[in-house]
């Protein structure tokens, strides 16, 4: 059970930091001359970071809270 919340933990903070621009395939000296975002798609990216962020950061502390309790 703590392996579960531990990938789902690892899964939502790799998604969130996907989302959120923390991991990119591209530098961001070459993202700086060619970008182009809506402020719709902006927010979509936003929301979906912090969500999937707090469901990671959920499932490592329900993981910890079993490996301490059992």
């Amino acid at each position: 059970m703590i392996t579960f919340f531990l990938i789902i933990g690892g899964i939502g903070v790799v998604i969130s930091a996907l989302f959120l621009g923390t991991i990119s395939g591209t530098p961001t000296y070459a993202r700086r001359g060619n970008y182009s975002e809506t402020k719709e798609h902006h927010d979509f990216r936003t929301t979906v970071g912090l969500y999937a962020g707090v469901v990671g950061l959920i499932g490592f502390g329900l993981a910890a809270l079993l490996y301490y309790v059992f």
